[in-house]
């Protein structure tokens, strides 16, 4: 009798329980009769009853069911959880394509013209580096802002702090950083900032992009030449040093680069090419020279061998006394006058 007394008591405060629960939701949507009240209000009275984020409802019902140790308890309220919709309060396929790129929050205390300051600032920096790793390339994508240029970010910094927007250029110099410690618990293991440039609006200024995803065939240099775009949260007026000075250019700080075209060699290929044809060029004229002195050799073989042969004829010649002629026989012929 006492084996069943067991079962029959947790059973029994299952029912207690999913009784409660349903007494308190019926209460909270006053199906009671309570005429005075409309029935626009009673939906707004339901959603009060249950927390009104879907994970925080979500995580109270896990929390619930792992709480109890019964295992018949347990089904229980996962059945009951079901009824009232608890268990979608996590969305089974999240697709993060179709949303839009969290909001950063902590930004009152970052300054313009002036490098990335520690305290609440390289705090800021940090939060702006996850949320942009976190964020596809694609979410960046179709919510940046195409209608702000250098000037309105160079000139109005407050103003634009913090919006997506979008930048079209030249990527000339690519470095790899490590990244701030803040951020590796978040799995950023990389951090880049590129330099890029639209000659032909805003002539030799920069705009600064950093990113945590280097694209596929890319690889840092000081001497790239690639067409590329940048989509990301516009965070300062940055102030670096400059060869000729301090000067400030926009940062972006985005997920990654986008490449118009195929990667220019970096500077270890683009020597490594250069290399290659300036050793092309050097056999090819040694080649050259080589043929032109063989063909000298010949040339100068034949003049000396023409040259030898004039002289061996001039040699071998004997000196013959011309034929005297018919005056010159009779005068030889007469006996000198006394």
């Amino acid at each position: 009798m006492m084996l069943f007394l067991e079962p029959i008591r947790h059973i029994s405060r299952i029912w207690i329980i999913a009784l409660l629960f349903v007494f308190c939701t019926a209460r909270e949507e006053k199906i009671w009769g309570r005429a005075d009240e409309k029935a626009a209000g009673d939906e707004d009275n339901r959603k009060a009853s249950l927390p009104k984020d879907d994970r925080t409802r979500a995580a109270m019902a896990a929390g619930s069911a792992v709480a109890v140790y019964q295992p018949v308890t347990t089904v229980a309220l996962v059945q009951a959880g079901m009824g009232f919709s608890l268990w979608t309060g996590l969305p089974e396929n999240l697709e993060p394509e179709t949303g839009q790129p969290p909001p950063l929050v902590n930004l009152e205390s970052v300054k313009d013209s002036e490098p990335i300051r520690s305290g609440e600032e390289g705090l800021a920096y940090c939060e702006a580096v996850v949320k942009a790793h976190q964020t596809s390339e694609n979410v960046f994508r179709k919510s940046a802002t195409r209608s702000l240029t250098f000037a309105n970010l160079f000139n109005e910094p407050d103003l634009h702090r913090g919006k997506v927007v979008h930048f079209e250029g030249r990527l000339r110099r690519l470095v790899r950083y490590e990244p701030p410690t803040e951020t590796k618990i978040d799995g950023i293991k990389d951090l880049y900032e590129g330099w890029m440039f639209d000659p032909d609006r805003y002539g030799a200024n920069p705009v600064c992009v950093v990113f945590t995803e280097l694209p596929t065939g890319l690889e840092p240099g000081d001497k790239l030449d690639v067409k590329a775009s940048f989509d990301g949260y516009f965070f300062k007026k940055y102030r670096y040093k400059a060869a000729d000075g301090l000067r400030d250019s926009p940062l972006l700080i985005g997920h990654t680069i986008t490449l118009k075209q195929a990667p220019a060699n970096s500077d270890s290929e683009e020597g490594g090419f250069f290399s290659g044809m300036l050793a092309v060029t050097f056999l090819a004229v040694l080649g050259g020279v080589f043929f032109l002195a063989f063909l000298l050799t010949l040339w100068y073989r034949r003049s000396d061998r023409l040259v030898q042969t004039r002289l061996l004829n001039a040699q071998a010649s004997t000196f013959v006394m011309p034929e005297a002629g018919p005056e010159e026989t009779e005068s030889m012929d007469q006996p000198a006058a006394e």
